[in-house]
């Protein structure tokens, strides 16, 4: 993406666009800025699932945070390789993006739960690292279904719903 490209599309100068950002990053930045406003409330769809069945709220968190990633797609995949990249200005965007819904789901865990699932060396911090790593690689690539693979989309938010649901269940502490 450019200069020439954002402005081509915002049907404004190249000096206005400098007015405003000092290049693209700064831009898309701003933007990264704008949607934390709009985030879905995640903690409340987090904080709303029945652990003892946790199926229909976990289904509920994976296609609001898939919907969302759907809507700001490309936004959020720039986001995504620049923080890959090591870029602290776009791991922090990232990071606090993710930073809501990940304290929620650590909240979820330790409220009520014993050791994860017989891994009681496991930390709760560490399964939600791993869980927001999958959903975000999962909406990355959801798009991207292998041709003539019997891999869909419903099947693929399936497949997250029953690891995340399998972890979330209540269990006894033991």
């Amino acid at each position: 993406m450019t200069v020439s490209d954002i402005t081509n599309m915002a049907s404004v100068s190249p000096a206005t666009f400098y007015i405003y950002f000092a290049d693209v990053e700064e831009a898309v930045l701003a933007v990264l800025e704008d949607l934390n406003g709009q985030l879905p409330d995640f903690p409340s769809l987090v904080h709303a699932i029945d652990t003892a069945a946790p199926e229909p709220g976990v289904r509920a968190l994976v296609k609001a945070y898939l919907s969302f990633w759907d809507k700001h797609y490309a936004v959020l995949r720039i986001r995504n390789l620049a923080a890959d990249e090591g870029e602290p200005r776009f791991r922090e965007a990232r990071a606090t993006m993710l930073r809501p819904m990940m304290t929620a789901l650590e909240e979820k865990f330790k409220s009520g739960h014993g050791p994860m699932l017989g891994f009681p060396e496991a930390p709760v911090l560490a399964v939600v690292t791993v869980l927001m790593g999958m959903l975000e690689r999962l909406a990355a690539v959801i798009r991207l279904r292998p041709p003539g693979r019997d891999i869909t989309r419903g099947r693929l938010i399936d497949g997250a719903v029953m690891v995340i649901s399998t972890i979330m269940k209540t269990k006894e502490a033991g």
